[in-house]
């Protein structure tokens, strides 16, 4: 997966506050799905955040997920990653991990031992 550049963000700053935003859809059955960031915080160009996702009002799944932040030509972009894709960065905080809850994604529970481990 590449990254990813928004239009109409021209800071660091602004990045973080588009990625932040909680947002929505319906899907084609009609259902809708809500996504809520419930904590967030940057350490270097990583923005970790814990992220809630409901269906129709019941939350479905908890989780950490990570943005890497990435400036190129004076645009700056991201790429997202879930816990779920095991990301090479450890620097989340171990209040997050207890935040998302229990995750039966063997490359998250790994990801997670690193984590608590650095």
């Amino acid at each position: 997966m590449g990254y990813h550049y928004p239009i109409n963000v021209s800071s660091r700053r602004d990045l973080i506050t588009e990625l932040i935003k909680d947002g929505g859809w319906k899907r084609d059955d009609g259902k809708r799905v809500v996504q809520k960031v419930l904590a967030h915080c940057c350490r270097g160009n990583c923005l970790w955040t814990v992220r809630e996702v409901s269906l129709d009002g019941k939350i479905m799944d908890t989780f950490v997920h990570l943005d890497l932040m990435v400036v190129h030509g004076g645009e700056w972009g991201y790429k997202p990653m879930s816990e779920e894709c095991g990301p090479s960065y450890y620097t989340c905080p171990k209040s997050y991990i207890e935040k998302a809850g229990p995750t039966t994604s063997p490359n998250a529970i790994e990801w997670r031992k690193q984590v608590l481990a650095n």
